[in-house]
């Protein structure tokens, strides 16, 4: 159940909207790639997690369970992971919020993909440690997210959450 909070609590930091970001090109660009580029990167990792909630649903049968992560999991990351790749940056400090990003799902692709491995084999060792490697990744998505909050600091840019807050 941690590891799901954990994973909540990312996706809320993720969901962000900057406002009022002055005549900065950086704050412009920053305002852009976090209300523009990443607005469908984030419903595609809503649509994610919303699919990861599922797969509980196939525990008890470790084939459908490697086929769900296969088929549906790691499509939906890869999905995810070529619409970063498209996105064209410019500064230093957008662009390192992008890489931050990308390498927070590319672990998650990589981790799922042991995980589908380990299901299909039936290594529950294997299998523990590529769930340790996702709960890595939700702690990478919220060193992407300081990041990504430290800069609107530095923008004197306001962040407001999904909730509007």
């Amino acid at each position: 159940m941690k590891k799901k909070n954990m994973l909540y609590g990312a996706l809320l930091a993720v969901c962000l909207l900057f406002t009022g970001c002055g005549t900065d090109p950086v704050a412009k660009e920053l305002e852009h790639f976090a209300n523009d580029e990443m607005k469908s990167v984030n419903e595609e990792y809503n649509g994610f997690m919303s699919d990861y909630l599922k797969l509980k649903n196939y525990q008890d049968n470790p084939e459908e369970y490697a086929k769900y992560i296969e088929e549906t999991l790691l499509a939906d990351l890869e999905k995810i992971i070529s619409d970063v790749d498209e996105i064209e940056t410019e500064s230093a400090e957008v662009t390192d919020l992008k890489e931050k990003y990308a390498a927070f799902i590319d672990g998650y692709h990589s981790a799922f993909k042991e995980l589908a491995d380990a299901a299909s084999s039936e290594d529950a060792e294997s299998q523990q440690k590529a769930m340790e490697e996702i709960q890595n990744g939700a702690e990478n998505l919220e060193a992407y997210n300081t990041a990504l909050k430290k800069l609107a600091d530095k923008y004197d840019m306001p962040v407001i959450d999904a909730q509007g807050k």
